[in-house]
């Protein structure tokens, strides 16, 4: 079903993300900020090394590529966060089919959701970092294991 999943690797759903993909055998990509930098880690490539660093250090330069290079977007957000804001609205400028829902949703709604595009797909996943939701990472990660997990399973 998955070509890849896109992520900008920011700590929280992004970097959920990326690590429940590479459990799943799922190729990651993605766009980051110059420098690869997170609010956590200096130099995200070395840890996700198909990532790709910006040539600029603001994180809305990563955010419009990583929707621009991806077929879809799947947002996990517990708040309105700037950044998560900006990835829904550039979805709907771009005409991107786009799904928002809280870490707390049924993983039915996203298989739902998943199953009626097209594939392979590029998905692109954002939300929350973990300092704007405190623990949006385990949250996101369980979520996204379930989900991966029930269509590898159909």
């Amino acid at each position: 079903m998955f070509a890849a999943i896109r992520s900008g690797g920011q700590s929280g759903v992004d970097r959920a993300a990326l690590d429940c993909a590479i459990k799943h055998g799922i190729a990651v990509c993605g766009f980051t900020p110059a420098g690869g930098w997170a609010e956590d880690i200096d130099d995200l490539t070395k840890h996700y090394p198909t990532l790709t660093k910006t040539p600029s250090s603001d994180p809305n330069v990563r955010t419009t590529l990583n929707v621009v290079y991806s077929d879809f977007t799947l947002i996990i957000s517990d708040n309105d966060s700037p950044g998560t804001l900006l990835t829904a609205q550039l979805c709907q400028l771009l005409d991107k089919p786009c799904l928002i829902v809280p870490s707390d949703v049924d993983r039915s709604v996203i298989v739902t959701w998943l199953r009626s595009l097209k594939t392979p797909m590029d998905l692109n996943v954002a939300g929350d970092r973990q300092s704007e939701s405190p623990g949006i990472y385990g949250r996101t990660k369980d979520l996204l294991d379930q989900v991966f997990t029930t269509i590898s399973e159909s």
